[in-house]
């Protein structure tokens, strides 16, 4: 609910229901909602009170917008039904409060110095509201892409359950005197603004992705977090105020040239769709649209859209609150597993049936018994277990030797595999052959995730340990010998962790079971 001006009219615009949005605009003792693409008029309603605030939420399946009205030493909370605007419950709140924000069926709000935080439940014809002990003054809040609210006051970031009400972790972002934030990229980047700029996080793993000096006073800015624009306000002294479209993506910017309305702009939103547009609202609000370049031509700049947990893994735990696991391989698992899905199987049925004695083996048709027997695998487990002599390197490497073809990956990534576990010291890069297998499960998965070489050595090693048996991963320090000196795939903060192949556990990285089921060869989980 961005604002120009002090007193301006409330704007919001609400999630996309049946590929529509809406457009809510509440000011001059009137809410009205608006067709976001065709901009006609659907519904008004009175409201009584001045410096209204209005937002949406999702109540029971239906979409509910919520607007604040401010009176003497009250607020009046109001729902209305979308699009009709027919009443649908209304809650006095005592002191003057505004939304900070709105997460699912709830709402966040504060007073205007962020003090005195509460949780507003919206049910489908009543309210509730239940206090929440948020650090104060509260600067910004967010709702998360699996309905968790990132709260930043002072100067520390949180995650918590507005359901339950309680902190689930802290995140480590280095912010000061934040003013504003947003997730934009699909969900991938976290936008705070300050008053001298905007640094953008990104929120797998908390990087720094861009820090954007404005070269003004930041006023506002509004976003869509499925989209990587970012249209932000800023201002030069007494100097009229300055709109500016940025891609966080590309990392461009270019200024905006619109019209003010006849008495000024007074708020202002971004609606995103089919077609995109800045909205102006002056003091009577009165708005107008102002056309913006559709971004269907960057949808490949974009990060592949997939389920993710909300707590990045550089938070840390505010108690044992327990975090809801999602099918994170949605993502890369249509890439990779989608259109081959029935030739894999066909491989797979392929590589089942009996074979003549004599037959000429082919490399990527040598057979899963062949490539490591149980036999094998045991035996390189209690030699890599036991230590680094190098007499234990040369017997696995000869016990390997026999059994398998030179030229079959998985058997050269077992033996590379043996002489890093069994040497306390860094070792060297995977053999070549390992990527030079085209076909290969290993290759694939690298070259379309494009996996970086430390990225690449550290799958390498975590399958290696898997094909002998070492299931429950390896310690992060074991890890590190193929890693770079930051250590930073073996901690689960690089690009494995963000294309979400890996986890800790205790200590412990690991595949997880999809990547597993991919490198073996299996049908991936929901195939």
């Amino acid at each position: 609910m961005p604002r120009l001006l002090a007193g301006g009219p409330g704007l919001g615009v609400s999630p996309e229901v049946n590929g529509r949005a809406v457009l809510a605009v509440a000011g001059s003792g009137r809410l009205s909602l608006l067709d976001a693409e065709s901009r006609e008029e659907l519904a008004a309603a009175h409201l009584s009170g001045e410096a209204t605030d209005v937002g949406f939420v999702m109540t029971a399946g239906a979409l509910r917008a919520v607007s604040f009205a401010r009176h003497e030493a009250t607020t009046l909370a109001r729902a209305f039904t979308v699009p009709g605007l027919e009443p649908a419950g209304q809650l006095e709140l005592t002191g003057l409060v505004r939304p900070t924000a709105f997460v699912a069926d709830r709402i966040l709000v504060c007073d205007d110095a962020g003090d005195h935080p509460r949780m507003v439940t919206v049910a489908p014809r009543l309210f509730t509201v239940d206090p929440i002990a948020l650090r104060e003054p509260v600067h910004a809040a967010v709702g998360t892409e699996n309905a968790k609210l990132l709260v930043m006051a002072r100067d520390q970031v949180e995650s918590w359950d507005p359901m339950l009400r309680r902190a689930l972790s802290r995140i480590n972002l280095p912010v000061t005197k934040v003013r504003q934030v947003g997730f934009a990229a699909r969900w991938k980047f976290l936008w705070v603004a300050s008053a001298a700029g905007i640094e953008v996080f990104r929120f797998s793993d908390g990087r720094l992705q861009v820090r954007i000096d404005l070269g003004q006073r930041f006023v506002a800015a509004d976003g869509h977090p499925d989209s990587a624009r970012l249209v932000v306000a800023t201002r030069a002294g007494e100097q009229p105020i300055e709109l500016e479209e940025i891609d966080l993506v590309r990392e461009e910017r270019r200024k905006l040239a619109v019209t003010e309305l006849g008495g000024g702009a007074a708020s202002f939103c971004l609606v995103e769709g089919a077609t995109p547009a800045v909205v102006l609202a002056d003091s009577d609000a009165r708005v107008e649209f102002h056309p913006l370049e559709a971004q269907a031509s960057g949808a490949s700049a974009l990060p592949p859209k997939r389920p993710r947990s909300a707590t990045p893994p550089v938070a840390v735990r505010a108690g044992d609150v327990a975090q809801p696991l999602s099918d994170a391989f949605g993502g890369w698992r249509a890439r990779l597993g989608g259109s081959d899905k029935d030739e894999r199987r066909k491989v797979a049925a392929a590589r089942a049936e009996p074979r003549s004695p004599s037959a000429t083996l082919v490399p990527d048709e040598v057979s899963e018994p062949e490539l490591t027997d149980a036999k094998s695998s045991g035996e390189i487990a209690r030699r890599a277990e036991a230590g680094g002599a190098a007499g234990s390197i040369e017997s696995a490497a000869d016990f390997l030797s026999a059994p398998a073809p030179a030229e079959n990956w998985r058997a050269t990534l077992v033996a590379w595999g043996a002489q890093v576990l069994a040497r306390d010291e860094p070792a060297a890069p995977p053999p070549a052959l390992i990527f030079a297998d085209e076909g290969s499960a290993f290759a694939t998965l690298a070259t379309e995730l494009s996996l970086g070489p430390h990225a690449r050595a550290v799958l390498a090693l975590l399958y290696a340990a898997r094909l002998v048996g070492r299931v429950q991963g390896l310690p992060i320090a074991t890890v590190a010998r193929v890693d770079g000196p930051d250590w930073i795939e073996a901690l689960g903060t690089g690009e494995l962790a963000a294309a979400e192949l890996v986890r800790i556990r205790r200590g412990r990285l690991k595949l997880r079971g999809a990547a597993a089921a991919f490198l073996d060869g299996r049908a991936l989980p929901g195939e």
